[in-house]
């Protein structure tokens, strides 16, 4: 079998191998994902010879970009170039929208030939919450989480490195409106604490756990709506359930864990008192209703501010 391998960049202008000046190549690997019979050994030539030449490979498994020639068995990759001297922070903003839509269909499907219960963590995309509403209404044993910082955060508020990213209006928009219908089962702070130095060399992630409950009352309860009991409902009794904890209700028989607040008070985030050894947050400065006044755990008081 022979392989042409077509050249693409960015506006559909097929070009030829020698003549991309580039420095950077999206590769649609037909070898992950596609269906067809994966031909690693090609695939490796091509990413050892470009590497060589000093390009940055960006593995990219997706057959939405994905063509084969007709009355032929040649595979076309297509390569595209993104912009002279680009780095993956700068792709991610286009790739990691199309990674968590395909691969939440991809998940959601084998959950319902299985019968499986999946969890989807971290939804974050208007697409993502649509199939999750199709799947639940076709009795797909699903639950799905959100975090406090898609809910709060858009891109021209911030553009803080996360995985998933901070995305959208209308995203936000989608998810809030699915928290309201039942659709969004609970929220999951995505607590990622890491050092300046880490986040310096791009990691993604930030710190979730302090400033989770303020976030979440201020966007959801004060300015969207939502009762306070449906936003304990997202932030402990589902969770529990979900996670098979006896906890979740105040109840005999039921784990002593319970928050003590203050829904009145404004508090402004100061990344300098988290007692996390983390203060990696994009919230540094911005105010917020509703302090933790006292964090009890199985009857113990373990935080008291």
């Amino acid at each position: 079998m022979i392989y042409n391998f077509k050249i693409k960049e960015i506006g559909g202008n097929e070009i030829s191998m020698n003549d991309y000046k580039g420095k950077v190549l999206l590769i649609v690997n037909t070898a992950t994902g596609c269906g067809f019979t994966p031909q690693y050994e090609a695939l490796q030539k091509i990413y050892d010879k470009y590497r060589d030449k000093g390009f940055e490979i960006l593995d990219f498994p997706c057959n939405q970009f994905f063509e084969q020639a007709p009355g032929s068995d040649e595979e076309i990759v297509s390569f595209c170039q993104l912009k002279y001297n680009t780095t993956f922070k700068t792709f991610s903003k286009i790739d990691m929208r199309i990674a968590e839509d395909l691969m939440t269909i991809r998940d959601l499907y084998l959950a319902k030939v299985t019968g499986a219960h999946l969890h989807m963590a971290h939804v974050s995309t208007k697409e993502a919450v649509k199939a999750i509403t199709t799947s639940k209404e076709e009795g797909v044993k699903v639950t799905c989480e959100v975090t406090p910082h898609h809910i709060a955060l858009d891109e021209n508020i911030s553009n803080y490195r996360v995985n998933p990213p901070i995305r959208n209006k209308e995203d936000i928009k989608i998810i809030i409106d699915a928290i309201k219908k039942g659709i969004i089962d609970c929220i999951g702070t995505d607590h990622a604490p890491h050092t300046e130095e880490d986040k310096k060399n791009g990691a993604p992630g930030m710190v979730g756990l302090e400033t989770a409950f303020s976030i979440c009352y201020t966007t959801l309860v004060k300015e969207n709506g939502i009762s306070l009991n449906k936003l304990s409902e997202l932030m402990s009794k589902k969770p529990a359930e979900i996670l098979g904890m006896n906890k979740g209700l105040i109840s005999v028989g039921y784990d002593g864990d319970m928050v003590l607040l203050d829904l009145n008070k404004e508090i402004v985030v100061n990344k300098e008192t988290f007692l996390s050894k983390g203060k990696n947050t994009p919230f540094h400065g911005r105010k917020y209703f509703g302090e933790v006044m006292i964090t009890i755990r199985k009857g113990k008081i373990v935080y008291k501010s």
